[in-house]
Order: C-alpha cells, then structure tokens, then sequence
C-alpha cells in the first residue's frame, strides 16, 4: 500500500508539475501573445504616424508647388504687364515723336505759306505801281496823241500850200 500510495503521490505531485508546467506555458503563451499584440499595435502606430508624416509631407510639397506656380504665374504677370507697359510707353513715344514731326511740318507749311502770302502781298504792291504806272503812261501817251493829229494837220496843211 506504501508503494500505491507513493506511486499516487508521484502521480499527484507529476500532475502538480504538468499543471505548473501548464500554467506556466499558459502564462507564457499569453505573454507572448501579449507581447506580440503589443508589437502589432505598436507597429500599427507606427505605420500610421509614417503615412501621417507622408501625408503631411506631401501635402507640404504640394503647398510648395502650389506658392511655387502662383510665383510664377505672378512672375509672369508681373513680366507681362511691364512688357504691355514698354510698348505703351514706346508707342507713345511714337506718337509724340510723330506729332512732333506733324507740328513742325505744320509749322514749316504754315510759314511757307505766310511766306507766300507776304510774296503775294508784295507782288500785289508791285503789281498795282506797275498797273498806276502804266496807266499814268496811258494818260499821257493818249494826251500827246490827242494833240499829235491836229499838229500833224497843221503840218500837212503846210507842206501842202493849203494852208
């Protein structure tokens, strides 16, 4: 009975070690599940705050790009409103260049023609002495040549013996 009682002992205190063993392997496995679902989480966390600093990061090069264009399109605003305001102001110049030719044509032509008009005027003058003169020479030619006939009568009747 001794030996039954000690193989039950042995029994007892084999199954007292398997079920420690058990429990200490069902501690273990817990704790390695444990561990692992912490690792997953802790991974998890970690994936998230990489495709959150992605994100966040291509949202940045975005924004950049986005200030990057708006620049340029305001570059080549700004480019465009001075090359509109060089030609305004070069045709401007143009025209101020050619109504200053005009002016001094006008000018010039305007002159000329008070030239001409004061040639005229003169030549007027000059035209009324000569037209006074002539007809002054008129007057007298007619007066010497209404007392011409009756001298030239005179004469014939003289040279004749008529008179």
């Amino acid at each position: 009975m001794q030996k039954m009682a000690k193989r039950y002992e042995t029994q007892i205190q084999e199954m007292k070690e398997q079920h420690s063993r058990e429990a200490r392997e069902k501690t273990f496995i817990e704790e390695m599940q444990k561990q692992q679902k912490q690792m997953v989480e802790e991974m998890m966390k970690e994936k998230q705050n990489q495709m959150e600093e992605m994100m966040k990061e291509k949202q940045n090069q975005m924004e950049e790009m986005m200030r990057e264009k708006q620049n340029q399109t305001e570059e080549k605003m700004k480019e465009k409103q001075t090359q509109m305001e060089e030609m305004m102001k070069e045709k401007q110049n143009q025209m101020e260049e050619k109504m200053k030719e005009f002016k001094q044509e006008f000018s010039s032509l305007k002159q000329e023609n008070q030239e001409y008009r004061d040639q005229k005027k003169q030549d007027d003058e000059e035209l009324t002495v000569i037209i006074e003169n002539l007809i002054e020479m008129k007057k007298r030619n007619q007066s010497i040549f209404s007392k011409q006939p009756q001298q030239l009568n005179q004469n014939n009747n003289a040279g004749n013996g008529n008179g």
